[in-house]
């Protein structure tokens, strides 16, 4: 079977950023997944200072962007987001509407990182009629990571070792609709 590539967008670019070190872990343990190739999209390499419409007169879609070949390549995405005010940053916005054809039929799981108890799960749901809109299959629930600075060490090693078990079922249905929809999509 040919592996699927399923990028993993680190969402923010603040300084000090704590979902770092859970889109380091992800990339550590999807790696080892048989049927998966993966890399870090980090919204720092790819910075838009304006909202840039994907559509007309010198939209990004028609330019051959990094982003736009990994978001053509890719057979689904995997967001590593840290919740802010309820809400998720701003740059995340700008990468994710540089584009939109690139994402037609496309499964996406939102990772949710979070201080609190509660992992992001504002902004898993606040991020889902975004990722409709843009022509994603957004995955029911997500992965919630609460306590992050507590979870993670700054290498990104887990130092919660459930954390590995609790996110194998959610990687193995991102895998699942990867692969469905990339043969439905050929």
């Amino acid at each position: 079977m040919e592996k699927l590539f399923i990028p993993i967008v680190l969402g923010t670019a603040r300084e000090g950023r704590i979902s770092e070190r859970v889109a380091l872990f992800l990339v550590e343990h999807i790696g080892k997944h048989k049927t998966i190739e993966t890399e870090l999209v980090d919204v720092r390499a790819h910075g838009y200072v304006a909202t840039i419409p994907p559509w007309g007169k010198g939209g990004v879609d028609e330019e051959p962007t990094e982003w736009k070949r990994i978001a053509e390549r890719a057979d689904g995405f995997l967001l590593v987001v840290p919740e802010y005010n309820r809400g998720y940053p701003g740059e995340l916005k700008l990468l994710l509407d540089s584009l939109h054809d690139a994402y037609d039929k496309k499964p996406v799981l939102v990772c949710g990182v979070s201080s609190g108890i509660f992992g992001g799960r504002a902004l898993v749901e606040h991020m889902r009629p975004v990722l409709s809109e843009l022509k994603m299959v957004p995955l029911r629930g997500g992965i919630y990571v609460t306590s992050a600075k507590e979870t993670f060490d700054e290498a990104g090693n887990a130092l919660d070792p459930a954390f590995a078990k609790r996110v194998n079922g959610k990687i193995e249905e991102l895998v699942w609709f990867a692969q469905a929809l990339k043969t439905a999509r050929t």
